[in-house]
């Protein structure tokens, strides 16, 4: 035999040897794929169920990823497929409640608090987690499977409704008094405000399904007290805005506030974080604008951050 083709031999021998060890080298990465979703905005996103699922507080949806692997019992391919694919979303449907145990639904309170402390919550979660949507799945070369389950927190088939007697009364308060000392500004007389934008950015604001703002008198401009409980089911008291797109939206008019909204910045946090404080001018002028056209009323409130 001549050298080239030993030398050829050597080579393809070479190669064959070095499949399996490339394959080898990382036996767990295909089973570590992660296709949660990725939001543009990191701010928007909260991590829980021990990395497995989030809450999105942009696009007001709580999602968890399910791995599952195919029963030892099944050996035909398409069997294979369909059990690691149930396996995948029963994890994900447990992992989507333990993702919701973390939404914190006002500034002291936890879904998980809620549904400890009433059946009824727990049982009307557990019917959504299996009702929730699959928006995401795919079979891994391994064989093992992973779905995206996701639910949202607002809307039909949204948690708000699972807790609307916490979230909101049955009959709604009316507004605190506009201060004796107000003076509108020749521009409030003038403007005729469709909402509320809060830049509470810089104050590390975190998130709630139930937020509240103060003034620095300690008066509640807004909160669920004075919104008709429709409204808080279906939208929620507010969106929070934490990306440049969200909040490039907001200062454009092309947010839930509308086309001319008010622009408050915030002076403080409270709560643990979760309740906003404005200054008490504003806080009158909030509520003189919201006077003539509601917009407290209907939730049209953006909390930038």
């Amino acid at each position: 035999m001549s050298r080239k083709a030993i030398l050829v031999l050597a080579l393809c021998f070479l190669l064959v040897a070095s499949l399996p060890i490339a394959a080898g080298a990382n036996p767990t990465a295909a089973n570590n794929v992660n296709i949660l979703i990725v939001s543009n905005a990191p701010g928007a996103v909260q991590e829980v169920a021990n990395g497995n699922g989030q809450i999105n507080w942009e696009t007001d949806t709580v999602e968890a990823v399910g791995t599952g692997v195919p029963s030892a019992n099944v050996h035909h391919p398409a069997q294979s497929k369909g059990s690691a694919r149930r396996a995948a979303i029963v994890d994900a449907q447990r992992n989507l409640l333990e993702a919701i145990k973390g939404v914190q639904v006002d500034s002291e309170t936890t879904m998980e608090n809620l549904a400890i402390a009433s059946d009824t919550v727990k049982t009307r979660v557990s019917g959504l987690v299996r009702g929730a949507r699959i928006v995401r799945e795919q079979e891994l070369p391994d064989g093992s499977y992973q779905v995206i389950m996701v639910i949202k927190m607002y809307g039909h088939g949204g948690l708000a409704g699972a807790i609307e007697d916490r979230l909101a009364p049955t009959i709604p308060q009316p507004l605190p008094p506009i201060s004796s000392t107000y003076t509108p500004s020749v521009v409030d007389n003038q403007y005729q405000y469709t909402g509320l934008v809060i830049d509470a950015r810089g104050l590390d604001l975190e998130r709630s399904m139930g937020p509240m703002v103060f003034d620095t008198e300690g008066r509640v401009i807004y909160g669920n007290m004075y919104v008709e409980r429709s409204y808080v089911i279906d939208t929620g008291l507010v969106d929070y805005a934490s990306s440049a797109d969200t909040i490039a939206l907001a200062e454009k008019g092309q947010s839930r506030a509308g086309k001319n909204p008010l622009f408050i910045k915030a002076v403080a946090v409270k709560d643990h974080n979760r309740n906003v404080i404005i200054s008490k001018a504003d806080g009158d002028a909030v509520l003189a604008a919201s006077s003539s056209t509601g917009f407290l009323t209907k939730c049209a409130v953006v909390l930038e951050h």
